[in-house]
Order: structure tokens, then sequence, then C-alpha cells
């Protein structure tokens, strides 16, 4: 093949010349993908700062259940042997207080906004 000069160019030009051609495009789809990666990042940590917030009161709220679950389980067992009266009412109390704090955690839980933490 013969250039614009009257030169022959070789294979060696040739074959650099694809490289480039194919590596032009490679370069700018990998460009763009990192754009687009960054977004991604920064959407995936906004979701996480809501989500996770909520999730951590989902499980506290089932701590909280399956610990008034435990309470309601010894006091029908107590009730059931016969157990002291005072004894039966401690555990009653016990079971009922739990109850009160979830009753009081779950309502502030679904309206609190993300980043706010019950103890």
């Amino acid at each position: 093949m013969v250039g614009a000069f009257g030169l022959r160019k070789s294979i060696s030009l040739k074959i650099f010349s694809i490289a480039l051609i194919i590596i032009t495009p490679m370069g700018m789809v990998a460009g763009i993908s990192a754009y687009y990666l960054d977004e991604v990042s920064d959407e995936a940590l906004e979701l996480a700062r809501y989500y996770i917030p909520i999730d951590q009161k989902i499980q506290w709220a089932a701590r909280h259940v399956s610990g008034e679950l435990i309470h309601f389980e010894r006091y029908l067992a107590l009730r059931s042997a016969g157990a002291a009266p005072e004894r039966q009412k401690l555990e009653f109390d016990q079971m009922t207080r739990r109850g009160e704090q979830l009753g009081e955690a779950i309502p502030g839980a679904a309206g609190a906004g993300p980043g706010r933490r019950h103890t």
C-alpha cells in the first residue's frame, strides 16, 4: 500500500494503527464506566445511610419481642406450677414492662429519621 507521499507503510505501522483504533474506544468506555460506577457508589451510600438504621431498629424490636415472649412463657410456667403469687406478679410485671418499652419504641422508630438510634 502506498501512502500520500508515495511511501509504502510498514506492517508495524499498520498494526500500531489498528491497536490505537481499538484502544481509543476502550479507554472511552473505561472512563464512562468509572463515572457511572462512582454515581452508583454514591447512591448505594445514600441508601445505606437510610436502611441500615432501619434494619438496626427492626433487630432491636425483634430482640425485645423475644424477651417479652420469654417472660410470658416463664409467667405461664409459674402459673401452671402454682408458684407463689409474688413471683408470678414479678414475672408478669417484667413482661408488661418489656411490652410497654416495645410499644413506645416502635412508633418512635417508624417516625424517626435516618441516624437516630434507640438505646
